[in-house]
This record gives structure tokens, sequence and C-alpha cells, in this order.
């Protein structure tokens, strides 16, 4: 994303970016889920712009959570990224921040998580799944 975004201080991966923009666009009517990178992925292909975070997250590189409030729920989860969302693609929603970063989006096709809830159990999985069986016109994916 930073060939895409014209983020400075990350070297770019241009092949990955390329790789990534062709894979985008052949599954663009298909529902998606961004994690970390590919949240941000997602942003700046759809017109979206991400900006560089001036001290990474308090918590790069650590093995520290944080909380996280969403969908009357309350998680505990890992964050570790220096870019985040600096304005969302035209029909995105931001749900979550932590603190002035985005940490959570949705639209009717994509679910951008900047966090990682791949670390640990933290319960997003279970609630998305959940809502997803009970009501699919909140859950995008």
């Amino acid at each position: 994303h930073p060939f895409f975004s014209g983020i400075k201080g990350d070297k770019p991966d241009v092949y990955r970016d390329v790789l990534e923009w062709r894979l985008f666009r052949l599954c663009s009517r298909k529902p998606m889920l961004g994690i970390c990178r590919g949240a941000q992925v997602l942003t700046v292909f759809r017109g979206g712009m991400l900006r560089t975070l001036a001290v990474p997250t308090i918590h790069h590189g650590a093995a520290r959570f944080h909380p996280l409030f969403w969908r009357g729920h309350l998680f505990s989860v890992r964050s570790d990224h220096h870019q985040a969302i600096k304005t969302p693609a035209q029909s995105d929603r931001v749900l979550a921040r932590f603190g002035d970063v985005a940490e959570l989006a949705e639209n009717d096709k994509r679910l951008l998580m900047q966090f990682h809830p791949e670390h640990r159990d933290s319960g997003v999985w279970q609630a998305l799944w959940k809502e997803k069986r009970h009501n699919k016109q909140k859950a995008p994916i």
C-alpha cells in the first residue's frame, strides 16, 4: 500500500502492492475481511487515505492489549501498527477507535480490522459469527 498511498517512511514492496491491487480488482464484488495491512490496503484501493502515526501505537512490538467497544461488547484486542486509516473510503463507517486510531470499519461487503484478532481469543470472532447467523444485514461478511 505505500506504493499506492504515497506514505513516506516505509520501503514499498511494489510486487506485493501490485499483486494485492490485482487481487482486489478480481474480487472487488465479493465480501472481504481486511486485518491490519489488509484493512489499510482495502481502504487505499477504494479511495481512502492512510496516515503515519508519529509514535507507533503505544504497544507496537509488545504483547499488550487494549479495550475495544464494538456492537455492545467489550473486547481486549492487540494492535501493532505505525500506519492507520486517516480518511475512510467513501462507503466505510468507522465503528470503533482506540484513541484517535480507527480500529474497526465496515461497509455492506467489507469488515476492516486494524487490530489483530488472531493474536488472542478476544471473543471478536465468536461475536462476529453469532451476529452473522442471526442478522445478515448487520454483518458484512
